[in-house]
């Protein structure tokens, strides 16, 4: 972890404490410092958003794996599908239609015959 300084800039008056000793190794989600606020019922607390991030037209989308366009950027396709898996991998929350989505682009790509002059080429 780098050595930073962040002002904490907040409105109603409290006690910070450290939950972490100077010096200490971090790990990412670590907390580092609590504010207990004076007057608590001032400030509005943050909820959790449970819903759907995905916003139609946001991004590139994978679409048909047999359309003309992504025949001629398999590597491309490829590289989307691995993504797209490797995010649900790590923990990252994939719908059973775009998991499907991914599979299906990735057996498209995979089977492409101009996939590795696309990678040579690159």
């Amino acid at each position: 972890v780098m050595k930073m300084f962040m002002p904490l800039k907040v409105e109603e008056s409290g006690v910070l404490t450290w939950c972490v000793n100077e010096g200490a190794a971090l790990a990412p989600g670590d907390l580092l410092a609590s504010l207990e606020l004076d007057n608590p019922e001032n400030v509005s607390t943050a909820t959790v958003f449970e819903g759907n991030l995905a916003v139609h037209g946001w991004g590139t989308s994978m679409g048909d794996s047999g359309g003309v366009g992504d025949q001629k950027r398999a590597h491309l396709l490829l590289r989307k599908a691995l993504g797209s898996l490797r995010g649900g991998m790590a923990g990252y929350l994939l719908s059973k239609d775009a998991l499907k989505q991914a599979m299906d682009a990735l057996h498209a790509a995979a089977t492409d015959p101009s996939l590795p002059v696309y990678e040579i080429d690159e």
